[in-house]
């Protein structure tokens, strides 16, 4: 079932209600996430990108179709929306993607298809406390993220990033610490 901006919109409402911290944990860092290098930003979920653009303007858009951001595991045929924000000072925090509003937590497979939540092993160009300090997430966002990413892996597109990242996570490793559950 691919999602559409309804659901998206309704995985948004959900997800407003926690966060890893009991605060806004881009206070924490200085929002580092959003305020590093200029090509810093995320991908969106496949459809995701109807919804951000009901309210494009806060974002810089691209669409990336190249074989270098295969680490993610996409086809490099497959279409793949790259925004950023342009003034992270001016963040539309109601309107942020899903990947942003379950850092530092990342899907899972297991090798048995099973979903876990594990912390964000993507090499970044910043150091999140969260991840540094190896903090003890809330009990709620965790048990939120990882409802919210069991109905995102209902659309075959999302299962095979999430998917693909995992296999590529443990060609040359062990499964990684799960944080949830």
């Amino acid at each position: 079932m691919k999602l559409t901006a309804r659901t998206y919109r309704k995985l948004y409402r959900v997800l407003d209600d926690v966060s890893p911290v009991p605060m806004d944990c881009g206070t924490i860092c200085g929002k580092a996430c959003c305020t590093g290098p200029e090509d810093l930003g995320i991908f969106l979920l496949p459809g995701e990108e109807e919804l951000q653009k009901q309210d494009p303007d806060w974002l810089t858009w691209s669409v990336e179709q190249s074989p270098e951001w295969d680490f993610l595991g996409l086809y490099p045929e497959e279409e793949v929306w790259f925004v950023r924000c342009k003034d992270p000072l001016q963040c539309h925090r109601e309107n942020r993607p899903i990947q942003c509003r379950t850092f530092p937590a990342e899907p899972h497979l297991r090798e048995d298809g099973s979903l876990v939540l594990i912390y964000n092993d993507l090499d970044l160009p910043y150091t999140c406390p969260l991840i540094a300090a190896d903090t003890v997430l809330d009990e709620d966002f965790l048990e939120t993220t990882y409802r919210v990413w069991q109905r995102l892996l209902a659309d075959p597109r999302v299962y095979r990033r999430v998917e693909r990242s995992s296999r590529a996570r443990t060609a040359n490793a062990e499964e990684p610490d799960v944080l949830f559950p």
